[in-house]
């Protein structure tokens, strides 16, 4: 099992924070922590279960890993907006790099809704309407404390 401790929080915090930022570099570190995480061999911790890891001293790494592949999916998701996303750009790299983090963030945390609307909404630009309900349905019945209605 990949222990959590704090210098991958703190990984994570330097990431957020060059995300915010508008850092060029929000990619890179990012990446950094979600390899810091996998161990750079695909290693990938156990999916975290919601609510039973809520009460971990600190966020399990999956939680990590599940943050960190959704940001560098959005970065994606930037990119693609730049061509024209959604209609010109849908099958573009970026917006193929996104869906595959995007599904990457979901395998490592299930119950990611930021992840899943992110989802929902490229899978719908991209003409697959049925998982895009499916999506947007399995968002509606998380416990609202994980969508952000605490």
């Amino acid at each position: 099992a990949i222990d959590m401790d704090a210098s991958l929080l703190a990984l994570f915090f330097d990431a957020q924070d060059a995300c915010e930022a508008g850092d060029t570099r929000a990619d890179t570190k990012l990446q950094a922590l979600a390899d810091a995480i996998g161990g750079g061999e695909g290693r990938v911790p156990a999916p975290c279960a919601w609510p039973r890891d809520a009460a971990l001293p600190l966020p399990p790494p999956s939680l990590l890993l599940s943050a960190a592949l959704n940001g560098r999916a959005e970065l994606q998701l930037d990119k693609a907006a730049a061509l024209g996303f959604p209609l010109l750009a849908r099958a573009s790299a970026p917006a193929r790099e996104a869906e595959a983090l995007l599904r990457a963030s979901l395998a490592a945390w299930p119950q990611n809704a930021p992840a899943m609307m992110s989802l929902a909404l490229l899978r719908r630009d991209g003409g697959d309407a049925e998982e895009a309900l499916s999506l947007w349905r399995r968002v509606s019945r998380l416990p609202r404390s994980l969508c952000g209605e605490g």
